[in-house]
């Protein structure tokens, strides 16, 4: 934030509730109650880069600036309708610039493997498949599995339902449960035991948002079972369960992947500040979280930001490469919301037609969603003189094929021929499929069969799969993105 230019000041009577709001809320609202942060006199004014320090003098905040510069942030809070609570610019924000930088409420693994045989570490939440079941690593206390002695000892494990299990000698694994209620149950113990353990932070979590306008997902229909199989009957209350499972299931940022060790890790995190910026399937920013012990997430602007733009991101990157009606319903089944985003909102997905069919009637134009929002919208042809109308039901069914047919493609001979199979025939030259199609050639091995022209042919033909998804990347992911990135890394 070196050469961030000195933000303006403020008369303090003019803060409105919400942006004191923004970062750590003044004693009160009566500005008789702030001093000057450079004198200790009464203070009138404050930095309208951040709201939170106060000056008497414009001269003092700008003495104050060498200083008070590395704090300010760069974001204040605001409440709408459509969005709810959410942070907005406070100043220009340059592309690549830090927004902020955060370490986890609590974190869990995230059941997202098959079965209990490749258990989840419950610290680094990295998969245990190198051994079998009866082998597998285990916390030498609680027998609860962890891949590691730096990973048993760790306080995410140690400090919460190892002490638990081991007092109610709960063995691995409770029958009756999948592995993705399993690890639900740990995420939940790790947010109720903060209650206690840091009450200013329960607090902050209690506050948070928990439920949409689609209602609350209730994931256990009958919790004091659920309490009672894991023997954790005083562990809170059933609202206070629920409460948690809806933060968690409307504020929790994902990642997969290899990360912290050649193994895959799934993990799920509760950000306090973070989780409040809006989400967006075209954002401004991006965020990324370093791995196990730290867990820390980095939030950084992808392109420029004008002051008093709201600030978006992901809150997955796993349904980011699908079309609309894909990505929408993979939110409202996980996040139990609706995405009226940008490009969510827009037919087109801002120009990329990245979910648009050719029209089958008059093969000029192409099939677009009357309302992108609805799944059950029907989808219309976009030339004036043609309007063919296609029903969800068969857009779903002509969608399903075309995907069973990618997914079908084993071989790189096979994904070409699908390319050009759909290219600017069945599909929009930049529909996901075809986008698809092409990171799942330029991520595979070069082949080394063949002339050297054959292998300089096939390089020209990478280059031009990578130029064209960069096309479409730089409409839906501009500026300094994870997607246009991985692109680069073919």
């Amino acid at each position: 934030m070196g050469d961030v230019q000195v933000p303006d000041t403020i008369s303090t009577a003019t803060k409105t509730t919400s942006e004191e709001n923004s970062g750590e809320s003044s004693k009160g609202s009566n500005s008789n109650q702030h001093k000057c942060a450079v004198c200790s006199s009464f203070a009138t004014k404050c930095c309208t880069g951040c709201r939170d320090i106060h000056y008497c003098s414009q001269e003092h905040q700008k003495q104050d600036w060498t200083r008070h510069k590395m704090q300010c942030s760069p974001f204040i809070l605001k409440t709408s309708t459509v969005f709810g609570r959410h942070f907005v610019a406070s100043r220009k924000l340059k592309g690549t610039s830090l927004i902020l930088e955060e370490l986890p409420a609590f974190c869990a693994p995230r059941g997202m493997v098959d079965d209990f045989e490749t258990p989840l570490c419950l610290s680094c939440c990295s998969v245990i498949n190198e051994l079998p079941i009866d082998q597998v690593g285990k916390c030498s206390k609680c027998g609860w599995p962890v891949c590691s002695l730096m990973c048993e000892k760790n306080d995410y494990h140690s400090k919460n339902e190892c002490e638990i299990f081991f007092k109610s000698k709960l063995a691995f694994y409770p029958p009756g449960y999948s592995v993705y209620e399993l690890y639900k149950v740990i995420e939940v113990i790790r947010g109720l035991l903060i209650k206690d353990k840091k009450p200013e932070t329960w607090k902050k979590i209690m506050d948070l948002q928990y439920q949409t306008e689609l209602g609350s997902k209730t994931l256990f229909d009958d919790l004091k079972s659920v309490r009672k199989d894991f023997k954790v009957e005083d562990l809170g209350t059933d609202g206070e369960w629920n409460r948690i499972l809806g933060v968690m299931n409307v504020n929790n940022f994902t990642m997969a992947g290899p990360r912290a060790t050649p193994s895959i890790s799934y993990e799920a995190f509760l950000f306090l500040k973070t989780s409040m910026f809006a989400h967006s399937c075209a954002p401004n920013c991006w965020w990324g979280i370093t791995i196990f012990p730290e867990f820390k997430i980095t939030v950084y602007a992808a392109e420029d930001i004008q002051k008093g733009d709201i600030i978006t991101l992901p809150y997955t990157y796993l349904y980011s490469a699908f079309g609309t009606h894909m990505r929408i319903e993979f939110l409202k089944r996980n996040g139990d919301y609706i995405c009226r985003c940008i490009r969510c909102v827009t037919k087109a997905e801002l120009g990329s037609y990245a979910s648009a069919l050719k029209c089958f009637n008059c093969e000029s134009g192409y099939i677009l969603p009357e309302s992108p929002t609805d799944s059950n919208s029907e989808w219309k042809c976009e030339d004036e003189e043609c309007k063919s109308v296609l029903e969800s039901r068969v857009f779903d069914s002509r969608i399903e094929y075309l995907i069973k047919k990618l997914e079908d493609c084993e071989t790189v001979p096979e994904l070409h021929k699908y390319i050009e199979d759909n290219k600017d025939v069945t599909l929009h030259a930049n529909h996901w499929l075809i986008t698809e199609a092409m990171e799942t050639i330029c991520k595979g091995e070069p082949s080394e069969s063949g002339s050297s022209s054959e292998a300089l042919a096939e390089k020209d033909k990478l280059i031009q799969y990578c130029e064209h998804i960069l096309k479409v990347k730089n409409i839906v992911a501009p500026g300094i993105s994870l997607e246009r990135g991985r692109c680069y890394s073919h």
